[in-house]
């Protein structure tokens, strides 16, 4: 099992593309697109900071699963994009799937496959904790590691719960 320290989390670019499709995919022009969306909130908890992290996060933990870097660029952009607030909001996943899908073949292409995998890790992220997709549970995954924006401090249990080979983090 692998160890991972935490802080390097923090040290990763965003600048990686995988060669399947995300190098096809304009994401400045998708952050702008969903940064200015007036349904979403301002949100200092939510909004765009916590989804760079986010992204990551993920891009860290794909380069140790291999899981899909394209698809959990996007989960990153999206799952939070469409919260009502920064409290108990258990449908914001829902909309958050619907909203990815409302771009999905205008503003950026995936195959099929890979679409439904990005639907289902934006509705579920907040309702199910364990899944057997490593590109499901890196999104899932790269989400619960940004935990300390809310005073709260991963304690290597309870995170990275997902049934694939997940490294250990050390905090």
């Amino acid at each position: 099992m692998s160890t991972i320290n935490f802080k390097k989390l923090w040290k990763i670019t965003t600048n990686k593309t995988d060669s399947k499709s995300a190098s096809e995919i304009d994401f400045k022009k998708l952050w702008k697109i969903v940064i200015a969306n007036k349904n979403r909130i301002d949100s200092k908890i939510h909004g765009p900071r916590h989804w760079a992290r986010v992204e990551r996060n993920g891009l860290y933990l794909c380069q140790l699963n291999g899981a899909d870097e394209t698809v959990v660029r996007l989960f990153a952009l999206f799952h939070d994009s469409m919260r009502e607030n920064d409290g108990r909001d258990m449908e914001h996943g829902a909309r958050a799937a619907k909203y990815a899908q409302s771009l999905f073949g205008k503003e950026y292409q995936l195959t099929a496959d890979r679409f439904n995998l990005l639907y289902y890790a934006c509705q579920y992220h907040t309702k199910q904790r364990v899944t057997e997709d490593k590109t499901i549970g890196t999104c899932w995954d790269a989400d619960r590691l940004d935990i300390g924006r809310v005073g709260m401090t991963p304690s290597g249990t309870g995170y990275l719960e997902c049934n694939y080979k997940s490294p250990h983090i050390l905090i």
